[in-house]
């Protein structure tokens, strides 16, 4: 029971800090084009250095006092999974066997979307693969997809908070309009926030992109 409670501790862990990126996404980005941009983003200092399991500098670990670390990879390295799990286990006691199959380790931001825009680290998390594979079949290929200028930076967004709190995607903008009240009443909750400006963030993020 003790090794299980490891990665339950670590994801609800991982919920938590993923609520105070909702409330301070200016301190939380999920992809940038130089790990020493994480050193001071906006005004958060942080220290990063490499991961020396994993050659050829495409892998880092940012830390940040009083947070979790964090672990970033190359947009270009393939064989991403092991050396993030291993990460857990190093970082956070949590033993590679205990993560099951159904546990992706995902890239926040979708590489294809931080890669065209010339972004090449992204920040791992788990996400559950329903969870994952719902997002990232249309909306995150639709946001890959979308006209954007290239970034220096990507800061977490709602695609990402609705991933990462288990809430399964709109599949189209008729299914966002009947449930985006729902949606907003579940974050309220996670969030501690109103659930009218919950509302007006959705609402003003899906019509900068146009992902449904």
């Amino acid at each position: 029971m003790a090794i299980q409670k490891s990665l339950f501790t670590y994801l609800a862990q991982q919920k938590q800090d993923f609520i105070k990126a909702y409330h301070e996404p200016a301190g939380y980005p999920v992809g940038v084009q130089d790990p020493t941009q994480t050193a001071c983003s906006f005004a958060v200092a942080a220290a990063w250095s490499w991961d020396s399991a994993v050659d050829g500098k495409q892998a880092f670990i940012r830390t940040v006092a009083s947070r979790d670390k964090e672990y970033w990879v190359s947009v270009d390295l393939r064989a991403y999974r092991e050396p993030f799990l291993a990460f857990l286990g190093r970082e956070f006691g949590v033993p590679r066997a205990t993560i099951p199959g159904a546990l992706h380790a995902d890239h926040l931001l979708n590489a294809a979307f931080a890669r065209r825009h010339g972004l090449r680290y992204v920040r791992m998390a788990l996400v559950w693969e329903g969870y994952n594979v719902g997002y990232g079949t249309k909306i995150e290929k639709n946001l890959t997809q979308s006209l954007a200028s290239d970034k220096r930076m990507y800061l977490f967004d709602y695609i990402i908070l609705l991933k990462v709190l288990n809430i399964p995607p709109p599949s189209d903008k008729n299914n966002y309009l009947r449930r985006r009240e729902a949606i907003a009443s579940r974050l309220a909750a996670e969030l501690g926030e109103r659930r009218d400006l919950i509302l007006q963030g959705m609402d003003g993020f899906f019509k900068l992109w146009p992902v449904l």
